[in-house]
């Protein structure tokens, strides 16, 4: 599949839905995540091009998941 592979991090359900619905018309691989350490496994262990973030989460917030991965 072309195109960019995103990850959206919120602990909002609807928030999520929401960013997938807008970005479905761009036909791009689109994974949603409610928990920040788990968005973390996720960052370490896959490639994504993207990485759209809540800045206020419990665990990590937007900010510290990034840092985590790129200090």
């Amino acid at each position: 599949m072309n195109g960019m592979r995103i990850l959206v991090v919120d602990d909002n359900e609807i928030v999520l839905s929401s960013i997938k619905t807008a970005l479905s018309p761009l036909e791009w691989p689109v994974t949603t995540v409610m928990d920040s350490r788990i968005a973390l496994d996720h960052i370490k262990t896959g490639s994504y091009d993207i990485v759209i973030t809540d800045l206020q989460m419990p665990e990590l917030d937007g900010i510290e998941l990034l840092r985590e991965r790129s200090p």
